[in-house]
């Protein structure tokens, strides 16, 4: 009984002085998202990261960065989803051996659809966080309030 407490002392005094690993960001502030971030898929996932960034303006908070980075793996996942129905469907059309069965062809399909869907609600997600978070500048306030007088 007392060895236990004991044990249970120590255990907690040996986990107060561990660090937990943070997830730290990648290189111009894109979110991680997978353990490695190496190979085409990782780029394909920063370099629309990026575009959505450029063509959103900047993301000031975490929310809006997270956002983001949900729409751009969405992409990744859409990109992957459409090139895996191409080539059955091509495979099933002209391929020689053995090839995927109808059925697979139009499951793919149906996952290239959902995966396109979900792809646009993330970027209307985006958007409508960015139109909560979004603080007018100057000209935008001076705008507004002669838009309220008028």
């Amino acid at each position: 009984m007392w060895g236990a407490s004991k044990l249970g002392l120590v255990m907690a005094t040996q986990l107060e002085g561990v660090r937990k690993a943070r997830a730290r960001y990648l290189r111009y502030g894109v979110p991680r998202r997978w353990k490695v971030h190496k190979g085409p898929l990782a780029a394909a996932y920063r370099a629309h990261y990026l575009a959505l960034q450029e063509s959103f303006g900047p993301l000031d908070t975490e929310l809006a960065r997270q956002a983001c980075a949900d729409a751009a793996e969405a992409f990744v996942r859409k990109l992957v989803a459409s090139r895996t129905w191409q080539e059955a469907q091509e495979k099933r059309d002209v391929g020689t051996g053995r090839r995927p069965n109808a059925r697979t062809v139009i499951n793919l399909s149906k996952r290239c659809a959902l995966d396109a869907s979900t792809y646009d609600r993330a970027v209307a997600r985006l958007q409508e966080v960015l139109a909560r978070t979004h603080v007018p500048d100057l000209a935008q306030q001076t705008l507004l309030r002669q838009q309220g007088r008028a």
